[in-house]
């Protein structure tokens, strides 16, 4: 999925009347369409990101991330639009700018809540805690080996 958005993007970056010609012959409405899609194509990744971890929440079972992560995107879009419409100058490019980067906090947002499931489901609690530990001292506690790279020696 994320990899046909991003040759949809790669496409739509290369030649964004395409799509738009296609429907009408009115430069106007091309130009318009054109900015658009140029524009909110840089989304479609962000897009594929949010659906493949939303179907991997769902896969565990856990479909409360994926909800909550919408519900704080089109919160956060919502008042973002709410207050731009209320500036002077107001232009319709400003709302395809907000969707643009509330899609993605919304799949960095998705993709921290997924590592976190996986991290709290995977690892058993023993190991968790183990790495816990480590993580605090610097020491990968799963091989031995410091941050740096170096094992340490036992004293």
């Amino acid at each position: 999925v994320t990899a046909l958005m991003l040759a949809t993007t790669l496409l739509l970056q290369w030649l964004p009347a395409w799509l738009p010609s296609a429907f009408t012959n009115d430069t106007d409405v091309t130009a318009a369409a054109s900015v658009y899609l140029s524009l909110l194509s840089w989304s479609f990744v962000a897009y594929g990101l949010v659906f493949v971890c939303s179907g991997l929440f769902q896969s565990l079972g856990n479909t409360r991330p994926a909800l909550l992560t919408s519900t704080i995107r089109l919160l956060m879009f919502a008042l973002i639009v709410l207050w731009l419409s209320t500036r002077p100058g107001f232009r319709v490019e400003y709302v395809w700018y907000a969707a643009l980067a509330t899609v993605w906090l919304h799949a960095l947002l998705t993709l921290f809540l997924l590592r976190s499931e996986f991290r709290r489901r995977m690892l058993p609690t023993t190991v968790r805690s183990t790495v816990d530990v480590a993580s605090a001292s610097g020491e990968d506690a799963l091989h031995g080996v410091t941050r740096s790279g170096l094992k340490q020696r036992a004293s």
